[in-house]
């Protein structure tokens, strides 16, 4: 008998890890937990907008809201994904993993919705 794969869920392993943003995640028992999540469409196609400008092993700058400025390697393109907010209101973001150029073996998470401007410097 032979099956063939129709669909795949995405999913975000959170662990623990070394970086000098941190891992914004905070896993309880079957949630997620997230700064920010989003409903309304307009902020939900941002968001996608941005995962489409972010390939994989691609080398870029990004610029957040806050002003800081972040150059490293997209690991993998983001996906969007269902979260909780502290209140527990379930709605959508997205998690970049960048890791850093300047300092091999750091990466930061970066949450998409706070992304300003993301600029391409090449491929890995």
């Amino acid at each position: 008998m032979r099956f063939t794969v129709l669909f795949s869920v995405p999913f975000t392993v959170c662990y623990q890890h070394t970086s000098s943003v941190g891992h914004p995640l905070t896993r309880t028992p079957m949630t997620k937990i997230a700064e920010r999540v989003h409903h309304d469409q307009f902020e939900i196609a941002m968001i996608e907008s941005r995962i489409a400008d972010l390939d994989d092993a691609a080398i870029v700058e990004i610029t957040m809201a806050d002003g800081t400025h972040w150059k490293g390697t997209v690991t993998a393109r983001p996906t969007v994904q269902t979260f909780r907010d502290a209140e527990g209101n379930e709605g959508v973001n997205a998690l970049l993993r960048l890791d850093d150029l300047a300092s091999p073996g750091k990466s930061h998470y970066l949450w998409l919705d706070q992304i300003t401007d993301i600029r391409h410097l090449g491929t890995a």
